[in-house]
């Protein structure tokens, strides 16, 4: 039986959960969307990946940030932007992660409308398809007299067979809900404008897809230079195929380090003995 490494994390919700080392296998599949610009498929990636069990239901902001997570500490720690003269900076992720920490989730919402109580909250979903999946992925949960529904728990079959059966007037107050959000929420700053080194702000309407786009574009971290590193640990290093895909990203990059220098020292040890 083998296992994987999973790392420890508390999100800004507060929840405490562990997240799975990112494999070059799999890394490979993300960089393929990333390479189509294929952000809805990035996305049912992730959720089959990732966002599994537990972690299913986790709102918007505490998932953008595993994701950021697994980019910083699996794949590299710092984005690369381009500033204003094409010079490329470094930006650690941590910074964001930092913002992001101090985020106040009191966007939490109940609605009682005849016998029905509906809760509310931010989306559990971080890419949406249609409208419907915004109402969808902001209820909690809908009691109806004395018997509640969980709507993590139901997939979108149910929630849509249910949401049928709800009155009008509900919609009226979920709409609101969505709307006093998206308003408050709609310049959520991810990066800050850096006047000193020309970095541009970087903000996104929460509900949106601006989040996923973001992601997909911080992943898309190059599939040629991905396949010519596998080229490298096969036919130089020796190292086969399929153990290459059982690595991290970044175990890979240092590995690759770690060879390159080996490759410089060996070098530097000939030029010298031909000089003697």
């Amino acid at each position: 039986m083998s296992y994987s490494f999973k790392v420890k994390v508390q999100l800004p919700s507060g929840k405490h959960i562990r997240v799975e080392e990112l494999k070059n296998k799999d890394y490979l599949t993300i960089l393929k969307y990333c390479e189509n610009t294929d952000t809805e498929g990035l996305n049912d990636l992730f959720n089959d990946l990732i966002f599994k069990g537990d972690l299913k239901s986790l709102d918007i902001i505490d998932k953008f940030y595993v994701l950021l997570i697994v980019r910083m500490i699996f794949i590299d720690p710092d984005l690369i932007f381009a500033d204003v003269n094409n010079n490329n900076i470094k930006f650690s992720i941590s910074n964001i992660l930092e913002k992001i920490d101090h985020f106040q989730n009191d966007y939490n919402k109940t609605i009682n409308v005849q016998d029905f109580t509906i809760e509310l909250g931010l989306p559990n979903l971080i890419y949406f398809n249609d409208v419907n999946d915004i109402y969808i992925s902001t209820i909690k949960s809908i009691r109806l007299k004395d018997k509640l529904i969980n709507f993590a728990e139901l997939d979108n079959t149910e929630k849509e067979l249910i949401l049928s059966y709800l009155p009008n007037t509900l919609f009226t107050h979920i709409n609101n809900y969505i709307t006093q959000v998206s308003k408050q929420l709609q310049d959520f700053v991810i990066v800050e404008q850096n006047q000193q080194f020309n970095i541009a702000e970087i903000n996104t309407n929460i509900i949106s897809n601006g989040f996923m786009s973001f992601i997909l574009n911080i992943f898309s971290t190059g599939l040629k230079s991905f396949l010519e590193m596998l080229y490298i640990f096969a036919n130089k290093i020796n190292i086969e195929g399929v153990t290459y895909y059982e690595l991290s990203p970044l175990d890979s990059k240092v590995l690759i380090n770690i060879y390159n220098k080996d490759i410089s020292d060996q070098n530097k040890a000939l030029q010298n003995k031909e000089r003697e």
